[in-house]
């Protein structure tokens, strides 16, 4: 899947697919206590859903 980069305020944005957001399980609806860790290996940008945790 391709995406493309695109400016937001001072910074960048990607959009992200409804089908990724529905792979994760994640409402496109609901983006509350939704986050992600973001790392950089090589030329590789890697986004990792954080784990919900309520208490």
């Amino acid at each position: 899947m391709r995406v493309n980069l695109a400016k937001w305020g001072n910074s960048a944005a990607i959009r992200i697919p409804k089908a990724i957001l529905e792979e994760l399980n994640i409402d496109s609806n609901n983006f509350e206590n939704i986050s992600f860790n973001i790392d950089i290996e090589g030329d590789k940008l890697i986004l990792r859903k954080k784990q919900n945790l309520k208490f």
